[in-house]
């Protein structure tokens, strides 16, 4: 059998996080988020990625939006019944957090996902919510 096995910090190492409200990441992912991937991703200034008001209805549109980038995507909150909310965490291929960052839970209707950062000797939470004005 041939696994991949991540080393496991004694620490969770320095990171930088980032968050955005993309207002529909439907309406035009190529713009919105190559401009994340080009600007803060391939420079290394992005570990982890906060990402609000993504407009996903369902699988589809997780994978039409990141299929061109290495990661892997945490704390995905969806709501297949409106045309708004859903929140995730992208973490890029090349983080400092590769391996370390696991879903908790998310809510059903879109509005939040927790996640956890974990090393062998500490943990840390984060809470990404998306909290609109008025809905």
């Amino acid at each position: 059998m041939n696994t991949m096995a991540v080393n496991i910090p004694n620490k969770i190492p320095v990171y930088t996080a980032m968050t955005f409200n993309l207002n529909g990441a439907v309406s035009d992912p190529g713009r919105k988020l190559k401009w994340i991937n080009d600007t803060f991703v391939k420079t290394g200034k992005a570990d982890i990625i906060l990402l609000q008001e993504l407009h996903w209805k369902d699988m589809t549109h997780v994978r039409a939006a990141f299929w061109p980038y290495r990661g892997v995507l945490r704390g995905l909150s969806m709501n297949p019944d409106t045309a708004t909310r859903g929140v995730v965490a992208w973490v890029p291929g090349d983080s400092a957090l590769t391996g370390l960052v696991h879903d908790v839970c998310v809510d059903t209707e879109g509005r939040w996902g927790l996640i956890k950062i974990s090393a062998l000797s500490e943990t840390q939470h984060i809470l990404n919510v998306y909290a609109p004005s008025t809905d």
